[in-house]
């Protein structure tokens, strides 16, 4: 008899291994996907047609998203609170072969967002993407030295004007039952 102690148990009832691993349908080693790299290395595809609205254009994840979207052939508007900044990915976009549009928004500000999302639905009829990324930071990270103040300003940035600018494009979309 074997001691019970030392019988490990398994995973399914049909197997009666005495292993510390788990039966063969559970072990099973993760291969990295083939499709995984293609996919990433391949162009986006063409928006030709698509308009595209980006918060947070000016630098870092918005400003490559702007790019992206305006090598793709999608007309491409970037907002944010700095206007250099704008300027400089308006640039970018269109050195690489796109159509682009600065627009300095504070996106924590409603009636802003709703001015801005007016302004670029009289210019272009329809807005087919939004790429929320504006977003910012405070110096002083760690909580003991945060201040409310700070944590209110994140919170309307990052949170708030993603769901103004949300809001504000959805009804289009809807309408046109269209939209990403």
């Amino acid at each position: 008899m074997i001691n019970s102690r030392l019988r490990k148990r398994s995973c399914c009832a049909r197997s009666a291994r005495r292993s510390t691993r788990p039966c063969r349908r559970f072990w099973r080693p993760r291969r990295p996907s083939r499709d995984r790299a293609v996919f990433f290395s391949e162009p986006m595809g063409t928006l030709s047609g698509r308009v595209a609205w980006v918060t947070g254009g000016g630098s870092g994840i918005g400003q490559g998203a702007a790019v992206e979207l305006g090598k793709a052939g999608a007309t491409v508007i970037v907002s944010g609170r700095r206007a250099n900044a704008l300027a400089e990915t308006e640039a970018l976009i269109k050195q690489a072969g796109g159509k682009a549009e600065a627009e300095a928004v504070d996106t924590a500000d409603k009636q802003a967002v709703e001015r801005a999302t007016a302004a670029i639905l009289d210019r272009h009829g329809r807005i087919d993407i939004l790429v929320n990324c504006a977003g910012t930071n405070v110096p002083k990270r760690f909580f003991k030295d945060l201040a409310a103040a700070d944590w209110d300003r994140v919170v309307a940035i990052n949170l708030n004007g993603a769901l103004y600018c949300t809001l504000a494009v959805l009804p289009s979309m809807r309408s046109r039952r269209d939209g990403l």
